[in-house]
């Protein structure tokens, strides 16, 4: 039988699924980079292509080592006459410290605005009218297009996101401002969301953190975000080299994937395949839905294909999804 504290979690993300919802999200940290040399100076230390973004424009990108591991997980925002970086709040440190190492003759200077600024979701399948309701109209446009704007008098950034499989960007705004932006959205008909449910949003469509899902043992490709974070185009960045060598080899040995459960394990249970194991659990959901919960894991390679079915715990049947 779920608990009361499932059961309203499942509310509110059914609620995201129905509606709109809005919540904070977990454990942001946020870089602010100016200069002229702001765009060309990231393009160098992180490997997707940021010199050829436009104002308005974004991307993810993974912040590499010499030997091609992950550092960070990066949303890059390139403004007129800005760039903004938003990461998980644990490589808050490791961010600074990796950048101001690199940083020598260039024009650019880096700001750590993570105490300034806090960072909204907002998602549903009615959220954008929510927020146009406030006067904040969101514009159509590609995957991490972004904007600023104004919610009932309250100055946002706005920035489309991939953290759920609903419509969905967030809101940054200033500290200060945040409790009340949530309390209008809520007023204006949002649901509220808990961090459990938002972090069942991101489990549900795959998205990774930083700690959680990986740190820095784990390949650039073992995210299974190539697509979406790596550029094979661009010239000599750090950790180019064993990045493009794993590339043109045509796998790394463990990626994460999307899985369904039968039951709830806890993460860092081992997957198991005729009683060998090929896997570990790195999220799981806090609730079922339709009597699944579902997670996400670190699968070795040939137990990767959709439909793959493995057994965790004593009883848990795990289904490889994508």
């Amino acid at each position: 039988m779920m608990t009361d504290l499932h059961f309203s979690t499942l509310q509110e993300f059914q609620s995201a699924h129905s509606g709109a919802a809005v919540g904070e999200l977990p454990s942001r940290t946020i870089f602010e980079l100016t200069g002229a040399d702001r765009q060309k100076f990231l393009h160098n230390f992180c490997t997707n292509d940021i010199k050829s973004l436009k104002s308005g424009e974004g991307c993810e990108a993974l912040m590499t080592s010499v030997q091609g591991k992950v550092l960070a997980h990066l949303i890059v925002w390139i403004n007129q006459n800005s760039l903004w970086i938003e990461a998980d709040a644990m490589r808050r440190e490791i961010i600074a410290k990796h950048l101001n190492k690199y940083l020598i003759t260039e024009d650019v200077q880096i700001h750590d605005r993570t105490d300034d600024f806090r960072v909204i979701l907002a998602c549903g399948t009615a959220i954008r009218e929510v927020l146009a309701e406030g006067g904040l109209t969101i514009a159509d446009g590609s995957p991490l297009k972004h904007d600023q704007g104004v919610y009932r008098e309250v100055p946002v950034a706005w920035q489309q996101t991939r953290w759920t499989t609903l419509p969905n960007w967030t809101l940054r705004t200033a500290s200060e401002d945040a409790e009340g932006l949530l309390n209008a959205l809520t007023t204006a008909g949002a649901a509220f969301l808990s961090l459990p449910a938002i972090d069942a949003l991101r489990i549900e469509v795959g998205f990774p953190r930083d700690g959680i899902d990986f740190n820095d043992s784990n390949l650039a490709q073992e995210l299974a975000r190539t697509n979406l974070c790596i550029s094979f185009r661009k010239g000599c960045y750090l950790g180019q080299e064993p990045i493009a060598r794993i590339d043109s080899m045509g796998h790394v040995n463990q990626e994460l994937r999307k899985v369904t459960l039968t039951s709830a394990i806890s993460p860092g249970s081992h997957l198991i395949s005729d009683g060998k194991e090929v896997g570990t659990l790195t999220s799981i959901s806090s609730f079922p839905v339709e009597s699944d919960w579902f997670g996400i894991a670190l699968i070795r390679r040939g137990f990767l294909a959709p439909g793959t079915e493995l057994t965790a715990g004593d009883s848990a049947k795990v289904t490889v999804l994508q």
